[in-house]
């Protein structure tokens, strides 16, 4: 009897193991159909192409579209909805620390792809964080999916700016029509005034003052670019503290007053966006912000 049962339990425990790696396979095959291993916790797979397209070239920029994506297809974050289809990367064959931009120098012009990259390495790599989000953390690999629309090599630059600014002046028509009830006043240097400041007494912040003040910043489709500090205050005039466009705005404005702009890539973050690049190439801004002091030179 008790050797049956000793029997019967190696038999139990021998299924459950036998169930649980069936399990696991299972999974790992549905997580990675027909991908191609590059090495662990890197996985391709070419979607769609175009036998007549050209490849990359020595340091080019591709325009791209993009998605991240949880390993249950959850998306994250695409370039459609923030960066407003202005997705540009300068790639280069030579970058070895970021692996989807050495897979971007690899595709050709028009190529479709889906990479399965390990989640630390992922957020380290775009995000520069060794933070997981909490959507992320029971993941063991982000899902990557774009397709190149079009590669601009060194001799197409001025293709490439002309494409810029085209899809920027878009950007702008189509914000202004869509608000075209709000009384919309373009200045003299390009700044597009939403909502003019109301009087008030007093004299206008010059170079020295300390300002306290508020501020947020959107892109053209709402989305949240930054926020100020709590109780944020600075030297008026103080280099590079502020981005251009602000700094001129705030110098036309009394303590008290408010407003809301709208202001042109070159005023911005200009031709080459943000450094950390939350900010695309040639990205217009709409910003709110109130002065709340003033303490005067």
């Amino acid at each position: 009897m008790w050797k049956w049962i000793k029997f019967s339990t190696l038999i139990l425990i021998s299924n459950f193991f036998s169930i649980f790696f069936i399990g696991c396979q299972s999974d790992n095959q549905k997580l990675k159909p027909s991908y191609l291993v590059k090495y662990p916790g890197y996985y391709y797979k070419l979607l769609a192409f175009d036998k007549m397209s050209f490849q990359y070239k020595h340091k080019s920029t591709a325009w791209i579209n993009v998605t991240f994506k949880t390993q249950n297809d959850s998306v994250f974050w695409d370039s459609f909805t923030a960066l407003n289809d202005a997705y540009f990367v300068d790639i280069d064959s030579a970058i070895q620390n970021n692996i989807f931009i050495k897979q971007l120098s690899l595709s050709s012009e028009l190529d479709s792809v889906s990479l399965l990259i390990n989640t630390k390495v992922f957020f380290k790599q775009q995000f520069f964080t060794e933070n997981i989000p909490f959507f992320s953390q029971r993941d063991s690999v982000v899902k990557v999916n774009y397709k190149i629309k079009q590669i601009f090599n060194s001799n197409q630059d001025i293709n490439l700016i002309k494409i810029l600014k085209t899809n920027e002046n878009r950007l702008i028509q189509d914000y202004l029509t869509t608000h075209q009830k709000i009384n919309i006043i373009k200045d003299s240097i390009g700044i597009y005034w939403i909502e003019m400041p109301k009087n008030t007494i007093g004299e206008f912040i010059k170079p020295g003052d300390l300002v306290s003040l508020e501020y947020c910043g959107y892109f053209l489709n709402g989305q949240i670019l930054e926020k100020s500090p709590l109780n944020f205050e600075y030297v008026f005039g103080t280099p590079d503290q502020l981005l251009k466009g602000l700094n001129y705005v705030i110098s036309k404005l009394k303590k008290g007053q408010n407003a809301k702009i709208l202001l042109p890539s070159r005023l911005t973050f200009g031709e080459n966006g943000s450094s950390n690049k939350k900010v695309a190439r040639n990205t217009p801004l709409v910003y709110e912000l109130k002065i709340l002091g003033l303490k005067q030179k």
